[in-house]
């Protein structure tokens, strides 16, 4: 009985100490040039980022839990590579597993998505005459008549289907679906 009750207790010891976590490169080590070429920002920047996201980041109560800056990092490597949360996740600075990038892109974009936040960075015109003066700055800088806004994406090819292909549009080599052929 007391070697079970011994056993038992050293299982929780074990079981409580601090994972080890692979030592990975602190970015912040890095040139200029290569930390902007992974993050596309700046290391001031992204310091920036990370204090203004720190009251909308969830504290957890574990030690040994993902710094926000490590959270921030990851996303936004995510973000600049359109590459998929696994290979993310095996990047030498980042070192997650492929559901904890899951879970900390959730973390970021949802405190990128806080009113504080988004009503101060995003903003559309909301009456004809911030309308107008939006698309008279646009045509003024780049000469493209009509332009209200700007988004940033991804294009993604697909191939046309078989089914229904005179419902896609070919561009160059990117297809998309149309509905007015």
């Amino acid at each position: 009985m007391a070697y079970q009750f011994a056993g038992v207790n050293l299982i929780r010891i074990i079981e409580h100490v601090e994972r080890q976590r692979f030592n990975a490169d602190d970015p912040f080590e890095f040139s200029d040039f290569n930390f902007v070429k992974l993050y596309r920002l700046r290391k001031q920047d992204v310091q920036n980022l990370e204090e203004m996201l720190q009251p909308f980041l969830p504290v957890h109560p574990i030690s040994h839990a993902i710094s926000n800056r490590t959270k921030i990092l990851s996303a936004l490597r995510f973000f600049a590579s359109g590459s998929y949360q696994l290979d993310v996740g095996r990047n030498h600075t980042v070192t997650l597993s492929q559901p904890s990038i899951s879970r900390t892109l959730h973390e970021v974009l949802g405190a990128f998505n806080t009113p504080e936040i988004l009503n101060r960075y995003v903003h559309f015109p909301n009456t004809i005459q911030e309308l107008t003066n939006t698309r008279e700055r646009f045509f003024a800088k780049y000469q493209v008549p009509g332009i209200i806004g700007c988004i940033d994406c991804t294009h993604i090819g697909i191939v046309c289907p078989i089914e229904n292909e005179h419902i896609y549009i070919s561009i160059g080599n990117i297809t998309i679906p149309s509905m007015y052929r």
